[in-house]
């Protein structure tokens, strides 16, 4: 499974990346069967390609990878590597439309200009992440679904060896996220983005997750704590992809008469998350005193953008280790609010675990903004620093 698609738990507070829309995950799927029927049959190849660049030709080639605009998801859907990444588990990897695009492009792009002839020829190429975890891909599908011993004379478990992706840096530590910087940033967005700002805030959800939430929203299936009435929740496990769970959102009762009737814009994942990015963009040289002196220097000496979808749901998590106080967090707890604990290990600790989550939102609630009103502008200077 993609090293890049498992999300840590609370305790470390580390943020993954977002997936798609849904409608383009259906779209894809929909012509899954189609395509498949009119390319060759699965199965073992009768006369296996001679070089890695043969089979990205054969299964993952599409024109216009490295253009703008980027091809049209049809180009890709008719790819069997593309089909194989979204299909569902065990018959494919599961993952999501955005990613899988991601991979062939780097394969197209990055990859396929080596021309690889030799394994150990990835010594020396030194790729990045995305190029190396495309790589793997494609080898594992020809060798999963068309039993290929041997690529270029080497066998796939050669090639596999000297397939590593690159270790990563240690996260470099930041400052949290200010409540005043949360509020800020939510006054600087248009009124028809606010709610969705605000429950992205209260829940801790992915963007793209509460983004098919808000758009199939049923408010009937809200649920409201009978031990802690300030605090609902809706269903949200119909949304889960891959690796990237989701039981429940929860959320005040007091944001009910206002989901209820909030229609979300019809804008795609990467427009919302641009939207709340600009928006912190223009509030940061107000807090400019929260980031360190490295970190204004690699912004070009301005201001660093600090509040973006990934920080809102790390400041969530935040909120609710702190709301524990002196008392050592349930971090299980912690993990399924944010959607990464698994269904079998709540029940098997917990009678309730919707209204312990319950408990745990409403504690934190005093340290969660209220967005009633607008934030106050500090009196901080904003200093204007050049790379040294």
């Amino acid at each position: 499974m993609d090293p890049a698609g498992f999300e840590p738990a609370a305790s470390t507070l580390r943020t993954p990346a977002s997936s798609d829309s849904e409608l383009e995950k259906l779209s894809a799927l929909s012509a899954l069967d189609n395509n498949i029927e009119n390319s060759e049959p699965r199965g073992k190849l009768d006369t296996p390609l001679n070089s890695i660049n043969h089979y990205i030709l054969k299964y993952a080639y599409v024109k216009g990878t490295n253009e703008l605009p980027p091809a049209p998801i049809t180009e890709y859907e008719k790819k069997e590597l593309f089909q194989y990444l979204i299909g569902p588990e065990p018959y494919g990897r599961a993952i999501t439309v955005q990613r899988a695009r991601t991979y062939i492009n780097a394969l197209n792009n990055t990859v396929k200009p080596l021309n690889l002839k030799d394994p150990r020829e990835l010594m020396k190429a030194n790729l990045k992440e995305t190029p190396i975890l495309g790589l793997a891909a494609l080898i594992e599908y020809i060798d999963k679904i068309h039993e290929v011993e041997t690529i270029g004379g080497y066998t796939v478990e050669r090639w596999k060896a000297f397939i590593k992706a690159p270790k990563r840096g240690k996260t470099k530590k930041r400052k949290e996220l200010e409540t005043e910087e949360i509020e800020a940033v939510y006054h600087e967005l248009s009124p028809e983005i606010q709610p969705f700002f605000k429950m992205l805030v209260y829940t801790g959800m992915r963007g793209s997750q509460l983004i098919r939430m808000m758009k199939a929203f049923d408010p009937s299936a809200i649920r409201t704590s009978k031990k802690h009435p300030k605090i609902s929740w809706y269903d949200t496990s119909d949304l889960s992809t891959g690796t990237k769970e989701t039981e429940i959102a929860f959320f005040p009762s007091s944001m009910i008469p206002e989901i209820e009737k909030y229609r979300i814009p019809n804008y795609h994942e990467s427009t919302l998350t641009r939207m709340i990015r600009d928006a912190g963009a223009r509030i940061a040289p107000r807090f400019i005193h929260l980031s360190t002196d490295t970190e204004i220097r690699e912004a070009g000496g301005e201001a660093p953008v600090r509040v973006t979808t990934k920080q809102i749901r790390k400041y969530q998590a935040q909120a609710l280790i702190e709301s524990f106080g002196d008392r050592s967090p349930d971090t299980t707890m912690i993990d399924y609010i944010q959607g990464r604990s698994l269904r079998s290990v709540l029940l098997t600790n917990y009678v309730n675990p919707q209204e312990t989550a319950a408990a745990v939102v409403n504690q934190a609630l005093d340290s969660l903004p209220t967005f009633k009103t607008p934030a106050a502008k500090t009196n901080q200077a904003t200093p204007r620093r050049t790379k040294s």
